[in-house]
């Protein structure tokens, strides 16, 4: 059994190595040198995974192979509902009508200001719409129109106008008022 599915032909019709499904689950926990491609649902030998040649190919995609990248493990298949239209993809993609879909796709159709979000120090909305009003200091307290941050020209703590975020100029220190230009550097 060890001789299946490890990439060298020991049969004359190859059969040893063209095994595309194995349906006893109960088989892999007997013969632990087997990795399981759990989206295609197929099964290769441990010899194969982190060799530089993708065996489990998700989706037709160049981007996700599960026996080779190492972001697979981030990729969860299940999410927390306060995970979606969040950013980042927490879902390896899905193809559904002959799309690729995520935990992100079509993620403008979400409000980008919910209990999730909502001051959480991650702009999820454009100008940053979930953190204004979050941050008070007995010193300096923003109204809901501005943003604080500390000024690129005094190194103080400032109300910046909601109309000054993400207007392409850099008004805070660490460009926090320009997400979008620092996350392109």
């Amino acid at each position: 059994m060890d001789r299946l599915l490890d990439a060298i032909i020991d049969c004359p019709k190859e059969d040893d190595e063209n095994i595309t499904h194995i349906i006893d689950s109960g088989w892999t926990n007997k013969y632990k040198n087997l990795f399981k491609c759990e989206i295609n649902n197929l099964y290769i030998h441990q010899l194969l995974v982190k060799d530089g040649r993708c065996e489990c190919l998700v989706y037709d995609t160049a981007s996700w192979c599960e026996d080779e990248d190492e972001d697979y493990a981030i990729a969860r298949k299940k999410l927390l509902f306060q995970t979606v239209c969040n950013g980042p993809n927490d879902l390896i993609p899905i193809n559904i009508d002959g799309q690729n879909r995520t935990d992100e796709t079509e993620y403008e159709r979400w409000p980008c200001n919910n209990i999730y979000t909502r001051c959480d120090n991650i702009w999820q909305c454009s100008k940053g719409e979930d953190e204004i009003g979050c941050y008070s200091f007995s010193t300096l307290n923003c109204s809901s129109s501005y943003h604080l941050c500390v000024s690129f020209n005094t190194n103080q703590f400032a109300c910046l106008p909601y109309d000054k975020v993400n207007d392409n100029n850099i008004d805070c220190v660490g460009g926090t008022d320009e997400p979008t230009i620092c996350r392109k550097q």
